[in-house]
């Protein structure tokens, strides 16, 4: 059979699907699940994590365009068991970004230009959009300081790479 490629249709639509599959089931066991495919995929082949980089901020755009789990509107129940549960989506997913973020932010080819293009394009929706909303649960501080930490080493880095005068990518 054909070598699978990351242009191919099967192996895009395979790559979009496994991205996707938490989404559909906003649950921690889930996300572990999918972060560690994630893992698995990218870790692969340098040809596919750029491709997966980028399935994964538009993922990320989505739960947050969708208001789900740290971009949830605030429950009236704080033991809302949905609320809690998407909380720690987010969390386990902020995790492999954070560890993609510092495994890929040394490096200094296309592929870094395109991890730090899907990093900035997530943390801006996160941040910096006019729907910006994040839940002010009390157990939402852990991936909520997550993201401001990623972010600020995200800004930190472009900076370094911009020289003086240059500013954060991440209005």
């Amino acid at each position: 059979s054909p070598a699978c490629t990351s242009e191919s249709g099967a192996c895009f639509s395979l790559l979009r699907g496994l991205v996707h599959v938490p989404l559909s089931c906003f649950e921690p066991s889930v996300m572990s699940l999918a972060v560690f495919a994630w893992t698995w995929v990218g870790s692969a082949s340098d040809e596919w994590l750029p491709l997966l980089a980028c399935r994964v901020a538009d993922a990320w755009c989505w739960s947050v365009d969708r208001r789900m789990g740290l971009f949830a509107a605030q429950a009236a129940d704080p033991n809302d068991t949905a609320l809690l549960q998407g909380l720690q989506c987010h969390h386990r997913w902020l995790l492999y970004l954070s560890e993609l973020y510092v495994s890929a932010s040394d490096r200094s080819d296309e592929t870094a230009a395109v991890l730090s293009s899907a990093f900035s394009r997530l943390l801006h929706h996160s941040l910096a959009s006019s729907h910006f909303c994040m839940s002010t649960h009390p157990a939402s501080a852990a991936p909520r300081f997550r993201l401001l930490g990623l972010a600020l080493r995200h800004c930190q880095h472009a900076l370094s790479q911009l020289g003086e005068g240059g500013g954060c990518p991440v209005p």
